[in-house]
């Protein structure tokens, strides 16, 4: 942190790289906070001007609920500025059929997007829950526009990428950001940090078809919920003509809504 605080907008702790024997034992809370406090007294005696460069942790996909806490809460203490979720995973997903899925070491790319999107909702949660102030860069098979809304409805302020760059090159940039446009203007949201976080559940949203219930949708449906029932009152008080219920009045809003 000495010698790289001058040059960076931020600083990462990797404390999550499958690669580097043991390193995982730095996500323990009394390791945790002796690897946070070595990295504030470097940023405090480097040549940088940002005396509060924010600091971030970079952690793994393949913890528990327990371990996620107790990160979250250290990071929380700290006052460190948030987390990135998430480094690779060591898991090996039985539906992999590349030859090589017996090799060891971290595991990136699609085959991590639903883990580090798990983690990562799961963060989400508590922060919320105990109204904490950290934020969230997520990390993992982000390769197109959906999985970069999913990640920001999950929770992310930003997202990263890694594999796909590989693989489709830094173009792919602007390809995810017109895609996710797009998905703004269909769902009718002005500003992408009004979605941050409004999913507690990615299981909830599948990948392929989401769908954003924003506030003005919900008062539009409750409108049109109100004019059908007050309509039909009317109707029926005057001719024989019969509204279809409700229910198919809204299911048909809906369907029009996932097309």
């Amino acid at each position: 942190a000495e010698n790289l605080s001058e040059f960076a907008d931020y600083i990462s702790i990797n404390v999550s790289s499958p690669n580097t024997p043991n390193l995982r034992e730095f996500q323990k809370k009394e390791n945790l906070e002796k690897v946070i406090n070595f990295v504030k007294d470097g940023i405090a005696i480097s040549k940088t001007l940002n005396k509060k460069l924010p600091i971030f942790l970079k952690i793994a996909p393949d913890i528990n609920e327990q371990t996620l806490k107790s990160i979250i809460e250290t990071s929380h203490t700290q006052k460190i500025f948030g987390l990135i979720i998430s480094n690779t995973t060591l898991d090996r997903d039985r539906n992999l059929k590349s030859k090589k899925t017996s090799e060891l070491g971290g595991l990136s790319g699609k085959p991590l997007f639903k883990k580090s999107t798990h983690i990562l909702s799961q963060a989400n949660k508590i922060i919320k829950n105990n109204n904490y102030k950290l934020f969230l860069i997520a990390a993992g098979g982000v390769s197109d526009s959906k999985s970069a809304y999913v990640k920001i409805l999950c929770g992310a302020h930003l997202v990263q990428l890694y594999s796909s760059l590989t693989f489709e090159g830094p173009l792919v940039a602007s390809k995810i950001i017109s895609g996710m446009l797009k998905f703004m203007s269909r769902d009718n949201i002005k500003n992408i940090s009004d979605i941050v976080g409004i999913i507690d559940n990615p299981k909830e949203y599948p990948i392929g078809i989401i769908v954003i219930a924003t506030w003005s949708f919900l008062i539009f449906i409750l409108l049109i919920i109100d004019f059908a029932f007050s309509f039909k009152l009317i109707l029926e008080s005057l001719t024989n003509f019969e509204l279809p219920v409700v229910p198919d009045v809204v299911s048909k809003i809906l369907l029009i809504e996932l097309k």
